[in-house]
């Protein structure tokens, strides 16, 4: 797996990781572990899956 980020946030979720995965199977086995570590601090969480990504550019090009 690679972790590609990791953000702070404030509203619905106090931090957001972003993962590269092999697969679904493997994600669900990285949750698990995670949730095994930190067992009163992880209430709940979400995950979704891109597809397809397209070039992302944060500052403008010069």
């Amino acid at each position: 797996p690679h972790l590609s980020y990791i953000d702070i946030t404030f509203g619905y979720a106090d931090l957001e990781l972003e993962m590269i995965v092999n697969n679904v199977d493997q994600l669900k086995q990285i949750i698990e572990d995670i949730s095994i570590k930190f067992p009163n601090i992880i209430r709940s969480y979400m995950y979704f899956r891109v597809v397809k990504s397209h070039k992302w550019v944060e500052l403008p090009e010069e």
